[in-house]
């Protein structure tokens, strides 16, 4: 889709990884990580 933006940045110094995700419209079922995850609306 021509307004979805993904935008991912990772801090080598932090060993952490970023993700923006912007129009997406798509509805993500829910599930679990290995890892710890924060996800903001």
């Amino acid at each position: 889709m021509a307004n979805e933006v993904w935008t991912v940045y990772f801090d080598s110094d932090l060993k952490i990884e970023a993700y923006r995700f912007k129009g997406i419209m798509q509805k993500f079922p829910n599930h679990f990580h290995d890892y710890y995850v924060i996800g903001l609306k």
